[in-house]
């Protein structure tokens, strides 16, 4: 799933404005305006160009899963039992 988060983050790190970014992909500023309040999102193309123009990956602009995110909070000896755990389910 995008993140609006995460594009206005990566848009900022690059020093770029709203204005700079939405010239170069040929779209209004209220456009890049609605994809970082998450109103909308970018199409495939736009998403492509997204990542180029701020140099980083695709998966940089997407949320993590929730649970994926509490997997990174758990402590080493965890992890491994919520692994155990989830092979035993299979």
């Amino acid at each position: 799933m995008f993140s609006p988060s995460k594009l206005k983050h990566y848009r900022l790190a690059n020093n770029l404005s709203q204005t700079a970014i939405a010239n170069k992909l040929g779209v209004t500023r209220a456009t890049l305006s609605a994809w970082e309040t998450g109103k909308t999102v970018p199409n495939k193309k736009h998403l492509q160009e997204l990542v180029q123009l701020l140099h980083t990956h695709p998966d940089n602009l997407q949320e993590e899963h929730p649970h994926l995110t509490l997997y990174k909070q758990l402590n080493k000896t965890n992890k491994k039992r919520s692994m155990n755990s989830l092979m035993t389910f299979s």
